[in-house]
């Protein structure tokens, strides 16, 4: 029987990316483009007389400038479309492990519990946030989203949590999910697929008990529903194209038992990446044996996860086989045998006793011409590459081939991760568990050897202090904080968040342990989740080595804009292996154009960095020789902003809230002088827009970055007196300010009034301070208020007021 297998991508212009969680996987440092959410730069020679005015063009009025959108897993995500009409897909929430892709021009964001069932019981129509919205089933047009169910049979089926049916007939129903009720279907598949994998349901992984299929269900008269993504059977017949010869090669799969086998997997064209395709198998349960496919001739990497069964528990192995690079220029049959595959082994010398392990294989293969898949969760979720292990689940291996030279086409990267995870002692509330991530990345090949031995000598010791940013404020939509690293790799990343319950982030102090086989060919990234500011904070990128002792604080109020320079990798710029030390201007000019990459949210430490699609209320306004250019009232990063020819003096007027702490806001007001012929120095490891083979000139915006000494609740003693400590710098590799002063001045009503301004002082190590008096506490409630403003000896300023930087406490 033939594997069903549901085709992703057809040819390179299908870019499957993981959303705010995981990373672009492939790619080679180069010029870096505004992000989806970019204005067209204006001239300089632009009317400056009023804002820009930019004009949607008429072939995407379909679809307003936003769209909020709960889909069927209760997953809240927002569809942005920029004045340019192109589509980009934001967390909405719980959206850490959404798993975005461009079909046929529509964006689909797919979350991870949703993942499995993709194809088998899951129409991935029902993820399509374009059509969702072109169709009037976003927020504000509908509080349903209508469905059709397939069961398995004409008898009595289960009740699916959070759907309402409206009809049946048969085999057939339609029913209704609402909003508020979809959190609970998105459960169930969670659920299940845990149940299933685990040996505790007898349900194959990617299916529901009674359910043939669940699909959307559009009124007549909204718009036709897109095709569906198309099955491996209809590659089969593929005409062939003018001067293009196809041949049929066909997949043999024998599973570690030596039977006809399941599988998932990818066959890529690594010659040509735009003639090439990724593709998808059934998991556990469904068809097994052979599968063929109609290719155009070339050279092509082939990797398929290949399943077997457990005979007693119903959980079942992983054998990843990987063929890197094999020529296609006659019909052939290649067999992947799970038998061949090696189990990776990982050895600590440290007795640790994990409540819950997790293993992971990563592989990133890109093409010649600059296209690849692998190395993002939608992969390794569907091809079984992540595995969970604890004291009361059943056993489950990873396997994967070894490969015996080097690729000579595109590149391959690989890597396998293990995290180990500490319970908290039932017995000890406040006892902060340990964590290890250890890493094994290899470049070129799968290594012949998968047993590795790691020495605590040679862990990264880091020791991390999460400060409570105003426990009083309501708490995201996905209910805790959450700490874990992000391994960056030449080809990609490997997010390595840990698992409820064991990743939930209380106040205090925690020790995470680090390993890697190569540090040459991996940068560390911790991710913090606030709970309370309901966003993502980035720390700096770290090269790990043996003994290493690292300090980190995280979440330490006031918020506010911060100088650290992103990760160009972050960016998806390019294809092919990255300079993992290269980053992205946060604010360069180059000719007649600016770009500005800022993040709106740092903490204490100058180094993090907030996301930006999590601010609430942010706004940027900009200013020419006293003239507004335009203003933006959106996500105002990744714009381009336009310069005048000769020197002109400019403001930045930029505002941004944490999403769920109204109560508090930054406001920042710089003001700077440019000109064309202004040049800096930036570092070879740092990329600037829009042409990295020009010449650019940071723009010499202040950043003010705060050191208060509160406690672990972001408080401070009321009734006494208290140093405001800060330092003023410039952007992360850009010159340091000269001759700065600096005032501050404080509320203690939320800004409604001010004290005086009063001098700050400046020390040895550059830090400026002054004393403020705290007022006593009113009906058991206070909190204080900042502003700082500092000049340098070139004239540029900046001016910033945090409204209700801290609280007060008795």
């Amino acid at each position: 029987m033939k594997t069903r297998i549901a085709i992703v991508t057809l040819a390179a212009a299908l870019t499957v990316v993981a959303s705010s969680d995981v990373l672009a996987s492939t790619g080679s440092p180069g010029p870096v483009s505004p992000g989806p959410g970019s204005v067209r730069a204006p001239s300089a020679t632009d009317d400056p007389g009023g804002p820009s005015k930019y004009v949607r063009p008429a072939s995407h009025v379909e679809l307003p400038d936003s769209s909020n959108v709960v889909l069927v897993t209760g997953d809240r995500v927002r569809l942005d479309v920029d004045q340019t009409g192109a589509q980009s897909v934001v967390a909405g929430g719980k959206g850490e492990n959404l798993v975005h892709f461009n079909w046929s021009g529509d964006e689909y964001a797919v979350p991870a519990a949703a993942v499995p069932y993709l194809d088998s019981t899951l129409d991935p129509r029902l993820f399509d946030v374009s059509y969702l919205a072109r169709a009037g089933l976003d927020q504000a047009h509908s509080a349903v989203v209508p469905i059709k169910i397939t069961y398995t049979g004409s008898g009595q089926a289960p009740a699916l949590p959070g759907v309402r049916t409206t009809s049946r007939t048969g085999a057939t129903a339609t029913a209704t999910v609402a909003g508020s009720d979809a959190p609970k279907l998105g459960r169930l598949l969670a659920d299940q697929t845990r149940l299933s994998r685990t040996g505790k349901s007898t349900v194959p992984p990617g299916h529901l008990q009674g359910i043939e299929r669940i699909e959307l269900a559009p009124a007549v008269s909204a718009p036709a529903l897109p095709a569906a993504l198309p099955s491996a059977s209809a590659l089969q017949t593929h005409p062939h194209a003018a001067g293009v010869r196809y041949r049929t090669v066909t997949l043999n799969l024998i599973d570690l038992d030596g039977n006809p086998g399941t599988a998932a997997g990818w066959l890529q064209n690594v010659g040509d990446g735009n003639s090439g395709f990724a593709a998808f198998g059934n998991s556990v349960g469904g068809d097994s044996g052979p599968v063929s496919f109609s290719i155009p001739e070339g050279t092509y990497s082939i990797a398929f996860s290949i399943f077997t069964p457990h005979a007693a528990d119903d959980a079942y192995d992983t054998a990843l086989v990987v063929k890197p690079q094999i020529e296609v220029t006659s019909d052939q049959t290649i067999t992947l045998d799970a038998r061949t595959a090696e189990p990776v082994r990982v050895v600590l010398d440290r007795a640790v006793t994990p409540a819950l392990r997790m293993d992971r294989l990563d592989l990133s293969r890109v093409s010649v011409t600059g296209p690849g898949f692998g190395g993002a969760d939608l992969f390794n979720l569907t091809m079984g590459l992540i595995t969970e292990s604890a004291p009361d689940w059943p056993f489950t291996k990873l396997l994967v081939t070894p490969t015996s030279t080097p690729v000579t086409m595109g590149s391959l990267g690989f890597a396998a991760t293990t995290s180990l995870l500490q319970a908290r002692p039932d017995n000890e509330p406040s006892a902060q568990p340990a964590s290890y991530y250890l890493n094994f990345p290899h470049t070129g090949t799968v290594p012949s050897t998968l047993n590795y031995q790691v020495r605590t000598a040679d862990l990264t010791t880091i020791h991390q202090h999460v400060y409570d940013h105003f426990g009083q404020a309501a708490p995201c939509e996905y209910g805790h904080s959450s700490l874990y690293p992000a391994i960056m790799m030449p080809w990609g990343s490997s997010l390595s968040p840990t698992l409820e319950p064991y990743d939930e982030v209380r106040t205090g102090d925690y020790t995470e342990y680090r390993y890697s086989s190569d540090p040459a060919l991996d940068r560390w990234q911790s991710v913090f989740n606030d709970e309370n500011g309901c966003m993502r904070i980035w720390g700096d990128r770290l090269a790990i080595a043996p003994g290493r002792q690292v300090e980190e604080n995280w979440s330490r109020a006031p918020y506010v804009p911060a100088p650290g320079a992103e990760p160009a990798q972050m960016q998806g710029t390019g294809s092919g292996l990255h300079d993992m030390a290269t980053t992205v201007c946060p604010a360069c000019r180059q000719g007649d154009i600016a770009f500005l990459f800022l993040q709106p949210f740092g903490d204490s430490d100058p180094d993090h960095y907030g996301d930006p699609q999590r601010a609430a209320g942010a706004s940027l306004r900009f200013v020419r020789n006293g003239t507004t250019a335009f203003s933006i009232e959106q996500n105002p990063t990744n714009l381009p902003l336009p310069m005048l020819a000769g020197p002109a003096t400019y403001e930045l007027d930029w505002t941004a809230g944490p999403r769920r702490n109204l109560a508090e806001h930054s406001e920042t007001q710089w003001t700077f002088h440019s000109a064309r012929t202004d040049i800096s120095e930036l570092p070879t490891t740092e990329t600037c827009p829009p042409d990295k083979s020009q010449s650019c000139s940071f723009l010499p915006l202040l950043f003010v970055t705060y050191d208060l000494a509160l406690d672990i609740h972001s408080r401070a003693k009321a009734g006494t007196p208290f140093r405001i400590a800060f330092k003023v710098g410039s952007q992360q590799n850009a010159p340091a300010p000269k001759g700065v002063t600096a005032t501050v001045s404080a509320s203690f009503d939320d800004g409604q009034t001010w004290a005086p301004e009063q001098p700050a002082t400046v020390g040895a190590d550059g830090t400026f301070s002054t004393t403020i008096t705290h007022p006593a506490l009113v009906n058991g409630k206070g909190s204080v208020s900042l502003r700082v403003t500092a000049h340098d000896a070139a004239g540029n300023s900046v001016r910033q007021t945090n409204i209700h930087a801290y609280e007060l406490t008795d």
